[in-house]
């Protein structure tokens, strides 16, 4: 008798656990907001998108992706601002901060490797008279060390 009524709540204590297990994939702060800095930068407002991704980072201090995301959502729109010298310069300028940032927590990694070499290419491609012999060759070398680390 002792036997079955421990049997039954054993089972019932396994029933209950695995359903508060399964009510508990919540989605946590985090992924709420890495949806919504996506969401931002999909509807191309970039700066909103970028500041998101930049107080996630300030409150996952661990994890390198909303640094990296944040350099990539300014690295990409600098493309677009080629003709505004000073405003391009202050969005790389924030953009290599967020790549420092990445690089601090997740040394060699290919992917932060790629993204700097493309913010580099972004001021060859501003001004290659000014950045091309300087950072033309920079880059190359970014891009072999990434393909080390991560060959195909």
């Amino acid at each position: 008798m002792y036997r079955l009524v421990f049997l039954i709540i054993m089972s019932l204590t396994t029933q209950f656990e695995t359903q508060a297990q399964e009510s508990s994939v919540l989605p946590t702060h985090y992924e709420i907001g890495m949806e919504k800095a996506f969401a931002l930068w999909q509807e191309n407002k970039i700066s909103d998108a970028a500041n998101v991704f930049e107080r996630i980072a300030s409150a996952e201090t661990e994890n390198w992706l909303p640094s990296y995301y944040a350099a990539q959502v300014l690295i990409l729109d600098a493309f677009t601002k080629m003709k505004d010298v000073d405003a391009l310069n202050a969005q790389l300028k924030r953009a290599q901060d967020f790549v420092n940032d990445a690089t601090a927590i997740s040394k060699q990694n290919p992917e932060i490797l790629v993204m700097q070499a493309l913010l580099h290419t972004v001021y060859v491609a501003s001004d290659g008279a000014k950045y091309g012999m300087i950072l033309a060759s920079k880059v190359s070398q970014i891009y072999a060390e990434a393909l080390k680390l991560a060959p195909r």
